[in-house]
């Protein structure tokens, strides 16, 4: 019709997106209100609702201001939770008309390519300054004093062998396998569920599934720490007296139930932002030739997701082996991980250790991650791999 790039943009692409724009900027903010590692760290006199939180819990033990600091933490996270989805349920941001994939626009003005890639090169010199900073530590006698190579810290992490620093990295990567396969299934599933209506109460299990977004994720560790300290859900004691005393509290289990519960939203918010832009008419199809729900979700729903699901798999897994304020006050000697043990050694100025714990940390995380995204896309490939033999067979007859 005759519109700009700039005006495709502000009036049709970024409206488009709002309901992917409000998931990462929820994520965002929660993420950084429940954030206590930085802030206790490289903080210095720079203290967060957090940081206080954890100080009061682990440091002096004083449990009234725990409660007081984390109500009032808690109150923002709230207030930004519900306006979010008040805004998210204001509008429809899907299409429900098949789309036309001939449609063409025109190249983007090579001012704004030159802006955005600008803007690239400076996040991505910042990303490997991190990494370079983090290498130097890890290589050098005293990071800031003395810039000598030496091996001495990683030797110092090899030396004490399986007990203490590799069986720490098996645990989280345990953890973040089961944590994000489950979540993304059931944030796919539900997500599914939710969008078509299909669910009894739908709305409300939606509102149950999200909520635990909006607590700080170490308000969510002491909220478990709490229930979960008594038989059958807190509740035990009261009722249910003949049946077996099911503790949760001090076992791996209730690790692995608060990181699933804990990013069940993210799976489900990615999930359903793709089927709020999903082509309706596909699913449509499916059911006017008489397929059942669960055929048409097997697929038609899944195979559509599948990207989605891979891609919050592999946010899930990677954000699971970093993530320590929800689960600190729930882990123990025996189930320990990588990051609890890198935070410790920080504490305690062993900067060097720390920076090679955080190396081989970060050199696990994204090796898994290649290696679980070159499986995601082995369908892609095989489908290339088809379509080139059948042009070349075809070719060939031709001939």
């Amino acid at each position: 019709m005759g519109a700009s790039e700039g005006y495709i943009l502000t009036h049709i692409s970024l409206p488009l997106m709002v309901p992917e724009i409000l998931t990462a900027a929820l994520l965002a903010f929660f993420s950084s209100m429940a954030d206590f590692a930085a802030p206790s760290v490289i903080g210095g006199n720079f203290h967060t609702l957090a940081s206080e939180l954890y100080i009061q819990i682990i440091g002096v033990y004083d449990m009234k201001s725990a409660s007081v600091i984390g109500a009032v933490l808690l109150c923002p996270c709230l207030l930004v939770f519900f306006l979010q989805l008040y805004i998210a349920r204001k509008k429809t941001y899907g299409n429900e008309s098949s789309t036309n994939a001939e449609v063409t626009y025109e190249f983007c003005p090579s001012w704004i390519r030159k802006i955005f890639i600008a803007i690239t090169v400076v996040e991505v010199f910042f990303f490997c300054m991190i990494f370079i900073f983090i290498f130097v530590g890890a290589f050098t006698k005293a990071w800031g004093h003395d810039y000598t190579p030496t091996l001495k810290h990683a030797k110092a992490v090899f030396d004490k062998g399986f007990r203490v620093y590799l069986k720490p990295l098996m645990n989280s990567i345990k953890l973040s396998l089961v944590t994000g396969f489950f979540t993304a299934l059931l944030g796919t599933i539900n997500a599914y569920l939710i969008h078509e209506k299909k669910m009894p109460f739908s709305r409300f299990v939606e509102f149950v599934c999200i909520l635990p977004a909006a607590v700080p994720g170490i308000l969510f560790g002491i909220g478990y720490l709490v229930t979960f300290k008594y038989p059958i859900l807190g509740i035990g004691d009261l009722w249910m007296k003949s049946f077996p005393k099911v503790i949760l509290l001090g076992t791996a289990s209730i690790v692995y139930i608060i990181c699933i519960a804990r990013q069940l939203n993210l799976s489900m918010k990615t999930c359903m932002a793709m089927l709020d832009h999903m082509d309706m008419e596909q699913i449509d199809a499916a059911h006017t030739m008489g397929a059942s729900n669960v055929y048409t979700l097997l697929h038609v729903i899944v195979p559509s997701l599948r990207g989605a699901f891979m891609n919050t798999f592999l946010r899930i897994f990677s954000t699971t082996m970093s993530t320590l304020g929800a689960i600190i006050f729930l882990i123990l000697p025996a189930n320990k991980v990588i990051i609890q043990i890198m935070f410790q050694r920080i504490s305690s100025d062993t900067m060097g250790v720390s920076c090679f714990v955080a190396l081989l940390l970060s050199g696990t995380t994204f090796g898994i991650m290649l290696l679980f995204y070159t499986i995601g896309k082995l369908p892609d490939l095989c489908y290339m791999w088809k379509r080139r033999r059948a042009k070349t067979f075809l070719r060939g007859n031709i001939n």
